[in-house]
């Protein structure tokens, strides 16, 4: 049956590129990602190509094509403009940051006197911070796939802990980086490691 209705499987595809292009692009106007992922855009745009190439023998089938070549489109736009607005100085997430640094740039000044008894549990906060911001990364990706589930972020992060002193005795690594993957629809945290 999928071999008559021509298209079906590549429009399918096309269709999980374009949700995971989606939700990168959000990951990245969100700070979380460092890179534009411009790599899969060009990707989403080749394979979109060949998929409107095909001569697609089925009204519905041809409808997705058309629904998809719209929501691309649509998505590219917003994408353009969130560039200009960053450029021109705009952009709520951007605005928002920068007041909430200044916020604490303030606090930072009033409590200069405090910082030597800070500096020595450092090294056990910026572990804390980098597994909090991967949690939040993790839960925004999942909302953004449509999964409202809380966390509870104090046993992520021990299991988290756990997971990369196993993995690092295991590869004998000098440190393992965890990043949040949507992989058919679904969003785990991988861990790799760093030698």
């Amino acid at each position: 049956m999928s071999n008559i209705i021509r298209g079906k499987d590549e429009i399918a595809k096309v269709e999980n590129l374009l949700n995971e292009l989606i939700h990168d692009y959000d990951m990245f106007f969100r700070g979380y990602e460092k890179v534009e992922p411009t790599i899969k855009r060009d990707k989403v745009k080749r394979e979109l190509s060949k998929v409107q190439a095909i001569r697609i023998n089925n009204a519905i089938v041809k409808q997705k094509v058309a629904n998809i070549t719209h929501r691309f489109a649509t998505f590219q736009r917003k994408w353009k403009q969130i560039w200009l607005q960053i450029e021109n100085g705009k952009y709520k997430i951007d605005k928002y940051k920068m007041n909430r640094n200044r916020k604490k740039a303030g606090k930072d000044i009033e409590n200069k006197k405090e910082q030597p008894m800070a500096e020595k549990s450092s090294n056990l906060g910026n572990k804390e911070k980098e597994y909090s911001k991967l949690l939040n990364k993790y839960e925004i990706t999942q909302q953004l796939l449509g999964v409202n589930k809380k966390l509870n972020k104090e046993v992520l992060m021990r299991k988290l802990e756990q997971q990369e002193k196993m993995l690092k005795k295991k590869y004998k690594v000098k440190g393992i980086e965890f990043k949040v993957v949507v992989k058919n629809g679904k969003a785990t945290i991988k861990p790799i490691p760093i030698k």
